[in-house]
């Protein structure tokens, strides 16, 4: 098993790069593809989820699974919705979105169910 400082550290740097990447002004192609933007939300809030779920999941028993499943899908949500939010405070060519936020929370509850399918009664 993977040591949970690992965890934590790929956790919070994977948090660091969405941070940035919500805050600061990117001119990248969308290759064509309609709402790619929404794609990219997606996978972040998936991948988000899924490292606080590990790293979670390295420093409780099993008995904790669904607890800390629905502790990281809220805290998912929670992190977008601020991010939406702080890309309509502090940003000047980026705004808050509520489709972006709606792509967060998919991301994060496709990977909560995933998860709980993954790692409950196991």
């Amino acid at each position: 098993m993977v040591h949970k400082n690992i965890l934590l550290g790929a956790a919070i740097l994977w948090t660091v790069a969405i941070t940035i990447l919500s805050l600061v002004t990117l001119k990248v192609s969308d290759g064509g593809i309609s709402n790619a933007d929404k794609y990219v939300h997606f996978t972040f809030y998936f991948v988000f989820t899924t490292a606080w779920f590990l790293f979670l999941r390295s420093t409780s028993p099993k008995a904790r699974i669904v607890k800390n499943i629905i502790v990281c899908f809220f805290l998912a949500v929670a992190y977008g919705a601020l991010m939406e939010v702080l890309q309509g405070l502090l940003t000047v060519n980026r705004s808050a979105d509520i489709m972006d936020a709606l792509a967060n929370t998919t991301g994060s509850l496709a990977a909560s169910l995933i998860l709980y399918r993954m790692y409950h009664n196991k």
